[in-house]
């Protein structure tokens, strides 16, 4: 059996078990890890598939470089960050899938954490012997209540949190009785949530939360991001951080502010993106990418395909 090259980049997914999985269906594992433009346009020269494990951008240039691509697959669900050039790829016939709700649990277990780390005063090692006001006790606001949301709502109400409601462009009533969580209009979440957590995907917009959005959420309330860096107006934040209104602990940085002055109480954010790393949410995830990518370069179709209009330009 001919062998087909596959391009995996970064060295958290694909690991053995996938590899031969890969290569029991004639494809080769090719690694190049942290690519840049110019290095992923020599990289994806004459690659059948790619699954995109990385922080690299497949921009237009890249898929012009693409000569035999057939298939890229994205380590998450947010794909659209990161192949920005989707609908260049599109119309070159390469068919593109992503792994929604891989890594749903790490990252709610981690939003959790950031609450339970700012609430409790953990992050700047308590505050000398003033009480703190359980998460218990606080109403919180889940923001967008896809995968990530509805396991943050089912953790929040395990712990015992009475109040949690949730904002989302479409009701989901099943959750809403099955869960035990409400439905409130945006607006009306911010003025009266202590906690409000993010979990939009970049097609949401960027920012997604405003500067008028923000002014809405009441005084000492807690922001948490482990969306994506730009989910929130950026000077907005910034100002409302600055003077002591709004708290607030992301998973990674918003890129082009200096917050380090501010005191952990106030401010926390990791310094990369954290939330997804698990073993066993990158487990979940290398074994959704590996079957994906075989089933496209078999038969062209997938549970998780976000471009069927690709199939037109192939055929």
């Amino acid at each position: 059996m001919s062998m087909r090259d596959i391009l995996v980049t970064d060295t958290l997914f694909i690991g053995p078990e996938q590899e031969q999985e890969l290569a029991q269906h004639g494809l080769r594992v090719i690694r190049h890890p942290s690519v840049t433009e110019e290095e992923l346009c020599d990289a994806i020269a004459g690659k059948h598939g790619y699954i995109l494990g990385g922080i690299e951008q497949v921009t237009e240039r890249v898929i012009d470089n693409a000569d035999e691509l057939k298939a890229i697959v994205f380590t998450g669900a947010g794909y659209t960050e990161f192949i920005p050039a989707h609908e260049a790829a599109t119309a070159r016939g390469i068919a593109i899938a992503n792994a929604p709700g891989g890594n749903a649990g790490a990252v709610a277990e981690f939003a959790f954490a950031l609450m339970l780390a700012m609430t409790r005063g953990i992050v700047d090692r308590g505050t000398g012997g003033k009480p703190a006001k359980s998460l218990q006790q606080m109403s919180i606001g889940i923001v967008g209540l896809g995968h990530v949301g509805t396991s943050l709502a089912v953790t929040l109400k395990r712990y015992g949190v009475e109040n949690v409601y949730y904002f989302s462009p479409r009701r989901k009533p099943h959750v809403e009785t099955g869960v035990g969580i409400g439905h409130l209009p945006l607006e009306d979440l911010l003025r009266r949530c202590d906690v409000i957590t993010l979990h939009t995907s970049k097609n949401a917009g960027e920012p997604f939360l405003t500067s008028e959005q923000l002014d809405l959420m009441p005084d000492g309330a807690l922001l948490v991001n482990a969306a994506y860096p730009h989910a929130v107006d950026v000077p907005a934040l910034q100002a409302a951080l600055e003077q002591g209104r709004l708290r607030a602990a992301y998973d990674a940085p918003p890129p082009g502010i200096d917050l380090g002055r501010l005191s952990d109480e106030v401010w926390y954010s990791s310094r990369g993106q954290q939330a997804f790393m698990t073993e066993d949410a990158l487990y979940m995830v290398s074994e959704m990418a590996t079957r994906s990518l075989i089933n496209l370069l078999q038969t062209g179709s997938d549970l998780f395909l976000v471009n069927p209009d690709y199939r037109g330009v192939r055929s």
